[in-house]
């Protein structure tokens, strides 16, 4: 059995020998998953993280120097606008735990869990960080993190490793062909890569590159904005390794949404808070439209397809025996 907690987790089902029935590749028998201790557990969890991701992000956006103040730091036009540019890594989540929670595909849910739960891990351990690196949280704040991060750690290992979501076939889904898109997704890839680092390690030089006043508050939510980055960089590589159209199609609509609202999060600040060194807004204006193009163009004009095809020779309508069975050839 695939589940802890019981010993059914699939069910066979007899096809009848009057019906047509489209299989991947099963004839005799259907898998039909139904343990609700897994795939229940697991929806709750997805649902759960994204209403507190999505209640996280008007709050960064809209209330920056609340969000400061709340976690002890003194808040400053620098660390607002830091305090802003946290929200889309949440956004992300947020939209990621609902899709997974609403999809029926395993393989896109395993990739959900796997991305929700390992950001969580590290976008909490980045609030653990500043309190002890930067500034002391407030509260019973440091408690509720260490919490936090148990939970998300145990999600990861249990359905993103010891119980992952399985599909009841093999997939046969021809890989995409599209180097173009395979290309984008390894620039998505290699820019949050990069720049994930230099917020983690060196907050204090990369708030002073885009033109603020490094304080610790500042240095704390510099070093909050990386597990943002690390998802999406992460997510992309996903997309340019994948062989499946679907999840190609999944994941270029994601990490494009998360690129644009980071970019628009930065302009945002430039506006509001710290105006951006040189050039700096004309570049994030240029990055945002080609993020969109991207985004309109495969993620809903052009999305990825399979190239395989599926023929189904129709069953007879009268037979002898009760054995016989539609068959299905997938090319």
């Amino acid at each position: 059995p695939h589940c802890l907690f019981c010993s059914q987790f699939t069910t066979t089902l007899p096809l009848h020998n009057t019906e047509v029935i489209l299989l991947k590749g099963l004839s005799r028998t259907v898998l039909i998953d139904t343990c609700p201790h897994m795939m229940n557990g697991l929806t709750a969890y997805l649902v759960l993280a994204g209403v507190l991701s999505a209640l996280s992000v008007p709050l960064y956006l809209f209330f920056p120097a609340g969000g400061a103040e709340h976690f002890g730091g003194v808040p400053t036009p620098t660390s607002d606008s830091w305090v802003t540019i946290v929200a889309p890594g949440d956004a992300l989540c947020a939209v990621l735990s609902f899709a997974g929670a609403l999809s029926s595909s395993p393989s896109i849910r395993l990739l959900v869990v796997r991305s929700v739960a390992s950001y969580g891990f590290f976008h909490v351990l980045a609030f653990v960080a500043g309190n002890y690196l930067y500034v002391p949280l407030a509260g019973n704040s440091l408690n509720t993190m260490w919490i936090s991060l148990a939970v998300a750690l145990a999600a990861f290992l249990y359905w993103g490793v010891l119980n992952p979501p399985h599909d009841s076939a093999a997939s046969n889904s021809g890989r995409s062909q599209d180097r173009l898109l395979t290309a984008i997704f390894c620039i998505l890839s290699l820019g949050p890569g990069l720049s994930a680092p230099l917020y983690m390690l060196v907050p204090a030089g990369t708030a002073e590159f885009f033109g603020g006043i490094s304080t610790p508050t500042v240095q704390f939510w510099v070093t909050v904005v990386g597990p943002g980055e690390v998802n999406c960089s992460l997510l992309a590589a996903v997309g340019a390794l994948s062989s499946s159209a679907e999840m190609r199609r999944f994941l270029i609509r994601c990490v494009t949404f998360y690129a644009g609202f980071h970019f628009l999060t930065f302009l945002v600040g430039n506006y509001l808070y710290v105006p951006l060194p040189g050039n700096g807004a004309s570049m994030l204006w240029v990055a945002l439209a080609l993020d969109l193009a991207v985004f309109v163009y495969w993620g809903v004009v052009n999305p990825p397809r399979s190239n395989s095809s599926c023929t189904v020779a129709k069953q007879p309508a009268q037979v002898s025996e009760p054995t016989k069975e539609s068959i299905t050839e997938c090319q």
